[in-house]
């Protein structure tokens, strides 16, 4: 089942994304230095593409993510509403955003080499470091 397609603007040409229909992709991130992007979407899924190709994955993640960034060590950062969810090099989701609760829901992010920033719908900025 097709459950979105990838669009390759150089090439002028959609690819099907192949895997399970678990509702909309909602936000989708890339480093094409590396190659990698991540697409989230409803349910706490998510989809990690490479040049090897695209690997579907469920997170433990409470809601439907709405940010996502990969940093330049290829790290994937992907957000819901009050939650921040980590992804190694190694392949492993963590909750990074612990157990406090957001002033407001997460709208943005942005991910370099050991820090993730997120920007909350009232315009206030979350940072953390590893």
């Amino acid at each position: 089942m097709i459950s979105g397609q990838l669009y390759d603007p150089l090439g002028f040409v959609f690819h099907p994304l192949d895997g399970p229909q678990v509702g909309p992709w909602t936000c989708v991130a890339s480093r094409p230095e590396l190659p990698l992007a991540v697409v989230g979407g409803a349910g706490g899924r998510a989809v990690l593409v490479s040049a090897a190709g695209a690997v579907h994955e469920q997170t433990a993640a409470s809601g439907d993510f709405r940010a996502a960034a990969v940093d330049r060590a290829g790290s994937v950062y992907l957000a819901t509403d009050r939650e921040i969810w980590f992804r190694s090099s190694e392949g492993l989701w963590t909750r990074a955003s612990g157990d406090e609760q957001p002033p407001a829901p997460y709208l943005a992010l942005f991910a370099d080499a050991g820090r993730v920033v997120a920007v909350a719908e009232d315009g206030s900025v979350v940072e953390g470091r590893a």
